[in-house]
């Protein structure tokens, strides 16, 4: 895997973990080296992943929980 900055790479491990990311590269390995690393695969294509997964599930659920609310006086409202 190639880096744009090393130092960047430690300090988002040192936040994140190796365990977090690793299931983000997993398409990034090549199954014919023994799952060494494709020439193409970048740290920050790894992070850019990350993030756009951790923004989708931050949206989810801020939707999720209006429908909740919503359905919830809707039950309390037809059962009282």
């Amino acid at each position: 895997m190639k880096f744009n900055s090393e130092e960047n790479a430690r300090t988002c491990l040192s936040h994140i973990s190796y365990f977090r990311l690793k299931y983000y590269w997993t398409d990034m390995l090549d199954d014919e080296t023994e799952h060494d690393f494709l020439p193409t695969a970048l740290f920050d294509d790894v992070l850019a992943r990350y993030n756009f997964d951790r923004n989708l599930r931050l949206v989810l659920f801020d939707a999720i929980e209006i429908i909740e609310v919503a359905l919830r006086a809707k039950i309390i409202n037809h059962l009282s």
